[in-house]
């Protein structure tokens, strides 16, 4: 009767699909080279810029739409200034990820992003708009949570053929799925966030503002991906870049990413010992009193302890 801890080898990426999980064990790290190659130095338009993106800002260029038939420029953003940021925020994420600390994660939902991949524990996504109240209202939005777990267990027992008390049509069936697919759309990226984060990353700070106030209005830490049509004072740590690449958004996602996983398994040998007490407990009662052991199990563990699974 024991409890065994997760071990190196037991980590979260050999349980994900290999080709995504390169994506984040062979990403590029930061540096002026990846910052180029991603295009994180492009602007917007210098007639929707703003002036308080002045010091990230270190010229214009000028071209001619020919379909448009008008000339226009657009702002180069200064990358020493990005990689600057970057150092900063990037201690943040660690010292946050190394004390357990969890992470909500604000994508664009214009990235291809598949949220059962890149899942670590204490991270959570939003790729779709963002609901007002999430972190102000927070307990409304579990409710609604609570509400998607019990439709999906529903739609399960009524397909499960060997389960004659709840019967239900393919019509009804249908409409639950789709309630079920509605509300995941919405919330199935933070339907295990029972507490408010320690740290919001937004990566499109200009759609998001109503995110960047709760956060404001709560206290949270804020890391945002700042354009220059963006105010930076909005967010605690600006990283001035372009937030329209899926390039761009994804090296800074992915570098993220990867601190946090790599934070988390150093806490691995500061997990095994606290685990041996645990274990050496468990023995104890079990020598002590047989009866009692059998009730024993690894429930009884603290979440935090627990073996992660698929």
């Amino acid at each position: 009767m024991s409890f065994n801890p997760p071990s190196e080898s037991d980590t979260v990426e050999e349980v994900r699909d290999t080709k995504e999980v390169n994506l984040i064990k062979t990403v590029e790290s930061i540096n002026m080279r990846s910052l180029l190659k991603a295009g994180t130095f492009y602007g917007h338009r210098t007639d929707s810029w703003h002036p308080e993106m002045k010091k990230y800002i270190i010229g214009k260029k000028k071209y001619f739409i020919k379909e448009r038939y008008f000339s226009t420029s657009s702002h180069f953003i200064d990358l020493r200034q990005t990689l600057s940021c970057w150092r900063s925020a990037k201690k943040v994420v660690q010292q946050c990820a190394s004390g357990g600390g969890s992470f909500l994660f604000v994508i664009p939902d214009t990235i291809n992003f598949d949220i059962s991949l890149y899942q670590e524990p204490n991270t959570f996504f939003i790729t779709k708009t963002w609901k007002g109240g999430l972190l102000t209202n927070h307990r409304v939005i579990i409710n609604s949570i609570e509400k998607l777990k019990r439709l999906e267990k529903i739609v399960e027992e009524a397909l499960d053929e060997t389960n004659e008390e709840i019967q239900l049509g393919k019509r009804e069936i249908t409409k639950l799925e789709k309630k079920i697919k509605t509300l995941n759309s919405f919330f199935g990226g933070v339907r295990e966030m029972t507490t408010l984060p320690d740290v919001v990353v937004i990566f499109n700070c200009s759609e998001n503002q109503v995110a960047i106030e709760e956060c404001k209005k709560l206290g949270i830490t804020t890391i945002g991906i700042c354009d220059t049509n963006v105010n930076p004072n909005l967010v605690d740590y600006p990283i001035p870049g372009n937030d329209d690449n899926i390039s761009s958004i994804q090296l800074f996602l992915f570098n993220i990413l990867k601190i946090i996983s790599e934070e988390n398994i150093k806490q691995i040998p500061a997990i095994k010992e606290l685990i041996d007490p645990i274990n050496e407990m468990l023995n104890q009662v079990a020598e002590k009193d047989p009866d009692l052991s059998g009730q024993l199990h690894a429930s009884d563990v603290p979440v935090s302890y627990k073996k992660r699974k698929k």
